[in-house]
């Protein structure tokens, strides 16, 4: 690859992590200079990294969010009394970095190996109900990748049906 191009691929990406929020065409961008070849990690220096990890954690956290409140809560089978207490989109990382600056260092540490597997969605961070039969509320969220996010949740049913067949078994006939 020509300097030039780099060069130029890395200013973008500068560009791109050090003003405002990630949207989705930003998102496809920034994945498509790593997936392609383009730049690596490795071209970029350490505060556009950290950056680049704290805009993706940003990006991603927010898409999950937007999933839990618009397509699951009250509308989705198992979430139907399920409510989204975290408030707005506009002041939610300010209030996750004020009352979980652990779920901020562990979803920017998670969105790092994302970046580092090559967007693989499988790495990608996902936000995740700690009790799933209580509320998206501060303090019964998680941030896990989608990979162990999928791991839990199968684990959580298989244990939910085992309990009702122990139950079913107990009821008289």
């Amino acid at each position: 690859m020509n300097l030039y191009r780099k060069t130029k691929a890395i200013s973008r990406i500068e560009g791109l992590v050090n003003t405002g929020q990630l949207n989705r065409k930003a998102f496809e961008t920034l994945r498509d200079m790593f997936t392609s070849g383009t730049v690596s990690l490795d071209d970029l220096n350490k505060v556009t990294r950290t950056n680049l990890y704290k805009k993706m954690f940003q990006y991603k956290f927010l898409i999950s969010s937007y999933n839990a409140r618009n397509v699951r809560c009250g509308r989705k089978k198992g979430y139907e009394n399920t409510k989204f207490l975290l408030g707005a989109e506009q002041g939610m990382m300010r209030r996750l970095n004020k009352n979980r600056p652990d779920l901020v260092e562990k979803g920017i540490a998670i969105c790092r190996r994302y970046i580092e597997k090559g967007f693989d969605s499988r790495f990608a961070p996902a936000l995740h109900r700690v009790n799933r039969f209580s509320h998206y509320q501060m303090d019964n969220i998680n941030i896990m990748t989608v990979d162990d996010h999928d791991k839990e949740t199968q684990k959580e049913r298989q244990q939910e049906r085992q309990q009702e067949e122990k139950d079913n078994k107990l009821v008289p006939q």
